[in-house]
C-alpha cells in the first residue's frame, strides 16, 4: 500500500465510525431513551389475511392469480436462505404479477428472522405514496407509528412517542429523529436517500446507518438506478451485506444486472422457484405486443428519425376513436405538455367541448375549499360527459402537478377499493375513452392500466416499465405499446430521448444505441416484439451488451472516490442533479393550505403537515419566499394564474 493510499476496508470504517458517532450523540441530546430505539414490525399475517380476502378471479385472471401468490409462497420460503448467506436476494417479476405483496412478505419474514427492521426502497415519490396507502390499508397502520415510517423529501416524517418529548437543540424534534433515523419496523424510502446517506453522509443523514444493521433492504425497481452511480452501488450494496450483516433484496422485472456485473465479491440468489414459469404465461397469454414505429424501427446512425407532434397527436387522436383508453408517456415535462396540446386541440376539432380531469378538479375546489374524493371526480367526469356529449376524458400528470392531486386523478381512473357497489366504476373501468400524456411519474409501480400506451424512445428498461401499464389485468384483446421517437417540443436540437438519456455524443453511457440495436435485432420484419421476449431476451441483451461490452458504465471517479475514502468529492454527488437544481415549492389549492400556509410565519411542521402540496420545479413566479431552518421554500397560490388546473406549476 502506498503512502497516503488508505487502506482496503478505510471507507467502511469511517462511515462506520461518523455515523454512529452522530447518532450516539443526536439520540442522546433528545432525550430518547434506549426503548424509544425500537420499533415493531408490522404483522405479516395481515398480509396474508388481506391477500386471502381478494377475488380470486376467473379465467386467465384465476391463473394469474395464482401464479402471484405462489411467487409470494416462494420467495417467503426460500428468503430464510439467502438470511443464512452472503448473498444478495433477487426477486425478478414480469409488472402485475405482484411484486409489491412478494418484496413485503419476504422482508418481514426476513425481518423477523433477524429480529430487525425492514427498509423498503422505490425510486419514485408518486410509487411510494401509492405504496404507503396500501402498506396503511393492509397493516392497519399510521406512517407516524413504531411500525411504519414514510420518509422522503416532501413526507411529514416523524413517530410520535408521546407528549413528554419536546423539541431539542438539535435542530428536529424526538419524533422526527426517530422516523428519519429509520427506527420504526418498516420504513418506507426512496433509492437516493438510501444510497446518498451511504455515500459521505452528513449529519442529518448519518443518524439512520446504524439503523441498517442486520436490517433487510429490499430495493423495488433497481433499473431505475442513475447510470453514473451504476459502479457505485454495488460497492454500497457490498457495504451492507459485508459490514452492516444487512440482507439485500433487488426486485423488478427488468433486473440491470448491477452484482452480478459489478461486483467480485458478492453472489446472487433468485428467490423465485422458476423464473420461466411467469414468461411462459406471457407467451401462452400475451398481454401486449411491442410495435417499432419508424423512427424507432429503421436505423440511420447519427441522423435520428423524430415524430412532429401534430402527427403524434393525430395518431393517439385517432386511436381514441376506436374506444380505446391511451396512455402516452414522454421523457420530459415540455415534450407532454406539447403533445398533451396537439391531442387535446384535435379532439376540439371534433367535439363541441371535452372533459378534463384537472380542470374538474379545481373548478370543485374554487367552490367547496377541498378536493372532492375519487368517487366525487368519477360522477363529475361523467356528469360533463353526458353533458357535452363527448366520449372521451383528458388527463394530463407530470412533476410540476401536486402529489394530491396526481394521486386523485390515478385513483379516480383505476382504484377499485374507493366507493360503494353503487358508486361509478373507476373511468378506466367504463366504455367512455380515457386519455392521459404523462411523464415517467406513471411508469413503474403506478397501479394503472390502458387499452394501447404510446413511449417516446427510452432505454428498454423503461419501455418494458411502460409497457406494464398496458392490458394489465389480461382484458379484451392484446393491447399495443408503440414505441416512437418525439421531436423536440420547442423545435430545436434538444431531443427528448437524448435530453434524459444521452446519446453518442452527449453521455458516457449511450443506452439509446443499445436500445436501438437490441430492438431491432428482436423486432419482427413487421417491426413488432411479443410480450414474453420483451420481458426477457430483449431485457437480458441489453444489459449483456452494456456490460460485457467495451462500454464500461457508470462513473468511475466515483467508484475510485468511494475506493479512496475521499470524502471532499463524495460530498457533493447527488443521484438525480436536475432535481437538486429545482425550487421547493408548496402550491396552496385548498381553503385550508391557504389558511395555514399562506398567512402566518411558517415552521418546518407547518409544511411537513402538507406533503400532498409540495412539487419540485422551476416557476415562472410565487407568492412568498421563506426560509425555514437551510431550507428554502417558494409558497404559490394554486387558485391563481401561477398553477394551471391540468398543467401544474407554470
Amino acid at each position: 500500500m502506498g503512502k497516503g493510499t488508505p487502506r482496503e476496508g478505510y471507507y467502511a470504517d469511517v462511515i462506520r465510525l461518523w455515523t454512529a458517532l452522530k447518532f450516539a450523540d443526536q439520540t442522546a441530546a433528545s432525550g430518547l431513551k434506549q426503548d424509544d430505539l425500537n420499533g415493531t414490525l408490522p404483522d405479516r399475517i395481515d398480509l396474508d389475511n388481506h391477500i386471502n380476502d381478494l377475488d380470486g378471479g376467473e379465467g386467465i385472471l384465476a391463473d394469474l392469480n395464482q401464479l402471484r401468490d405462489q411467487a409470494r409462497q416462494d420467495v417467503t420460503k426460500n428468503v430464510e436462505a439467502l438470511v443464512e448467506s452472503d448473498d444478495v436476494g433477487l426477486i425478478t417479476l414480469p409488472t402485475g404479477f405482484g411484486k409489491t405483496y412478494a418484496g413485503l412478505s419476504a422482508g418481514l419474514r426476513a425481518a423477523n428472522i433477524n429480529d430487525s427492521r425492514l427498509v423498503y426502497v422505490l425510486p419514485y415519490t408518486s410509487i411510494l405514496d401509492q405504496t404507503a396507502r396500501e402498506i396503511q390499508s393492509v397493516f392497519g397502520t399510521s406512517p407516524y407509528s413504531r411500525s411504519f415510517t414514510l420518509h422522503h423529501h416532501l413526507s411529514n416524517t416523524y413517530t410520535g412517542l408521546g407528549d413528554r418529548y419536546t423539541d431539542a437543540e438539535i435542530g428536529r424534534s424526538p419524533g422526527a429523529l426517530h422516523a428519519e433515523s429509520w427506527l420504526s419496523g418498516l420504513t418506507l424510502t426512496t433509492t437516493v436517500q438510501l444510497f446518498e446517506s451511504l455515500t459521505a453522509p452528513t449529519a442529518r443523514q448519518a443518524t439512520r446507518i446504524p439503523s441498517l444493521q442486520e436490517a433487510v433492504v429490499v430495493i423495488d425497481e433497481p433499473q431505475a438506478i442513475p447510470e453514473d452511480w451504476w459502479q457505485i452501488v454495488p460497492l454500497l450494496v457490498n457495504l451492507l451485506v459485508s459490514i452492516y450483516d444487512a440482507t439485500v433484496i433487488l426486485m423488478t422485472a427488468t433486473q440491470p444486472g448491477l452484482v452480478k456485473y459489478g461486483s467480485n465479491d458478492l453472489e446472487t440468489q433468485e428467490l423465485t422457484d422458476d423464473t420461466d414459469q411467469y414468461t411462459d404465461f406471457l407467451a401462452e397469454h400475451p398481454r401486449v405486443t411491442y410495435r417499432l414505429h419508424d423512427t424507432v424501427q429503421e436505423n440511420s446512425g447519427d441522423k435520428y428519425g423524430v415524430l412532429d407532434y401534430p402527427t403524434a397527436g393525430s395518431q393517439i387522436s385517432d386511436t381514441v376513436q376506436d374506444g380505446n383508453d391511451v396512455l402516452a408517456v414522454c421523457n420530459t415535462r415540455a415534450s407532454a405538455e406539447e403533445l398533451y396540446q396537439y391531442v387535446y386541440q384535435t379532439a376540439r376539432a371534433d367535439e363541441n367541448a371535452s372533459v378534463e380531469l384537472g380542470q374538474l378538479l379545481h373548478d370543485y375546489v374554487s367552490k367547496a375549499g377541498e378536493l372532492p374524493n375519487p368517487v366525487q371526480l368519477r360522477r363529475f367526469a361523467l356528469d360533463a360527459v353526458a353533458e357535452k356529449d363527448t366520449a372521451s376524458i383528458y388527463a394530463y400528470l407530470s412533476g410540476d402537478v401536486r402529489p394530491n392531486d396526481r394521486s386523485l386523478i390515478i385513483d379516480t381512473l383505476y382504484n377499485e377499493d374507493v366507493g360503494d357497489s353503487d358508486d361509478p366504476n373507476p373511468l378506466l373501468d367504463r366504455d367512455e375513452s380515457v386519455v392521459l400524456i404523462s411523464t415517467s411519474v406513471v411508469e413503474a409501480g403506478v397501479d394503472i392500466s390502458f387499452d394501447t400506451v404510446f413511449r417516446d424512445y427510452a432505454p428498454i428498461p423503461n419501455i418494458v416499465q411502460s409497457g406494464g401499464r398496458c392490458n394489465r389485468s389480461f382484458g379484451g384483446e392484446t393491447g399495443n405499446v408503440i414505441v416512437w421517437r418525439l421531436d423536440d417540443p420547442n423545435d430545436g436540437n434538444n431531443i427528448p430521448s437524448l435530453v434524459i438519456h444521452g446519446g453518442d455524443g452527449g453521455d458516457a453511457l449511450p443506452l439509446l444505441r443499445e436500445t436501438g440495436n437490441v430492438l431491432r435485432r428482436h423486432a419482427t420484419e413487421d417491426g413488432s416484439i411479443d410480450e414474453s421476449t420483451m420481458v426477457s431476451d430483449t431485457v437480458v441483451d441489453f444489459y449483456e451488451s452494456l456490460f460485457e461490452g467495451p462500454l464500461d458504465p457508470g462513473d468511475e471517479q466515483l467508484a475510485a472516490a468511494v475506493e479512496s475514502a475521499s470524502m471532499s468529492e463524495l460530498a457533493g454527488e447527488h443521484m438525480i442533479d436536475d432535481i437538486e437544481s429545482y425550487d421547493d415549492v408548496v402550491a396552496c389549492l385548498t381553503d385550508e393550505e391557504h389558511r395555514n400556509l399562506l398567512t402566518y410565519d411558517l415552521s418546518a411542521r407547518d409544511i411537513g403537515e402538507h406533503p400532498g402540496a409540495q412539487v419540485n420545479t422551476d416557476p415562472d413566479t410565487w407568492e412568498d419566499e421563506v426560509s425555514v431552518g437551510n431550507s428554502r421554500y417558494l409558497l404559490l397560490d394554486a387558485r391563481s394564474a401561477s398553477y394551471d388546473p391540468v398543467f401544474g406549476v407554470r
